[in-house]
């Protein structure tokens, strides 16, 4: 029987708990549709993607299969997130506090997906 390895067991503790967020897209998409920024069209279809995004990929990466590809999108998903959302969304928003924790939330993503694709 083989045992699992300890960087298995760090992947699934980090990279499981956003293919849960992406499913909490899908679950409870009007909790997340004030996301979405008012000169971005599509609405709705944008926390479905989202949703969509980060489930698949974190699942692929948990899974292996094109771990260097999914890593690599999930990166430029959370950085085209962080530009377009949570940063107008700090300046411009109605509710500055919640896209702050959003930001801190997204910056620690893409921080810890970076690391995560170099050490890979």
């Amino acid at each position: 029987m083989k045992i699992i390895g300890l960087s298995y067991i760090i992947k699934v503790l980090y990279f499981f708990p956003l293919f849960l967020f992406g499913i909490m897209h899908f679950c409870y998409p009007l909790y997340f549709e004030f996301l979405v920024p008012k000169f971005i069209p599509g609405g709705i279809f944008w926390v479905y993607f989202s949703g969509f995004a980060l489930s698949v990929s974190s699942l692929t990466i948990i899974l292996n299969i094109i771990p260097k590809i999914s890593i690599i999108c999930l990166i430029l998903f959370v950085l085209s997130f962080i530009v377009t959302v949570d940063i107008p969304g700090v300046l411009y928003g109605k509710d500055t506090f919640r896209f702050a924790i959003s930001l801190l939330k997204d910056v620690s993503l893409f921080s810890g997906t970076c690391l995560y694709f170099k050490l890979t």
